[in-house]
């Protein structure tokens, strides 16, 4: 069976530092989950949640970022180069940054998004790869699904990569829930997005009474109650594959 192909592409300075190359999600699975049981009917046996972890690729913060959130009223992030106004230019990053790593508040004016960060600016990532894929697909963007940091999440969206020819960059929102103030460091490598390629197709609601299900539903659930465990995985999941 041919594989659908999605590309990461960036300049060949970002290509060098090979620990921080976009991978598929499935090799970030946490060790809380790893560590859980899976004799009993524990979250390790189920289907759905184990898709969650593993659809896919993760994305790398490509720098640390000092995060000084609501200090005064106020939310500033930097990183190790932004003293360096050429860093960009010197290393021919290709970078859409202009004025645009943060969002102000009057984008997202009354949002929940604006009221979890405490109604500071909004701040982005900058992220250094194009990511492209082949025509009539899309990238949809969320925070790590069931995986992701306390401290922040992006903001999720969906990106037409078949034909945005530029990098991405990922505004984020922190958790102003369970952190009033937080001065931290956002380590460089951590996955702080999960990238997940679709087709886009047309699709058309519609609602039905369920009679004529009842057969199919009969015989599926006498199969569901001759077994004890993996039941969904036995009659129901199919593979999903991405290298």
């Amino acid at each position: 069976m041919l594989s659908n192909v999605i590309e990461f592409i960036a300049p060949k300075i970002v290509l060098s530092d090979k620990d921080n190359h976009p991978e598929p999600i499935k090799k970030f699975i946490p060790d809380w989950f790893k560590k859980i049981s899976g004799k009993q009917n524990t979250v390790k046996n189920c289907m759905p949640f184990l898709d969650t972890l593993m659809a896919g690729y993760g994305l790398k913060l490509p720098s640390d970022i000092e995060l000084n959130f609501n200090k005064e009223g106020t939310t500033k992030a930097s990183c190790p180069f932004s003293t360096d106004p050429d860093f960009i230019k010197k290393f021919n990053l290709n970078l859409q940054t202009r004025d645009d790593s943060v969002h102000p508040r009057f984008q997202l004016e009354g949002s929940p998004i604006l009221n979890r960060n405490r109604n500071t600016t909004i701040q982005k990532i900058i992220f250094p790869w194009v990511i492209k894929t082949e025509p009539g697909y899309s990238c949809l963007f969320l925070p790590p699904m069931n995986n992701n940091d306390d401290r922040f999440s992006i903001i999720p969206g969906i990106v037409d990569t078949d034909t945005y020819p530029m990098n991405i960059n990922f505004p984020y929102v922190v958790n102003g829930d369970k952190y009033q103030t937080l001065d931290t460091v956002l380590k460089k490598g951590i996955i702080f997005a999960q990238c997940i390629p679709f087709k886009r197709e047309s699709w058309k609601m519609v609602i039905k009474d369920n009679s004529n299900l009842q057969k199919t539903s009969d015989k599926y659930w006498f199969k569901w109650l001759t077994r004890f465990q993996h039941k969904y995985k036995k009659q129901t999941w199919n593979k999903k594959n991405f290298t």
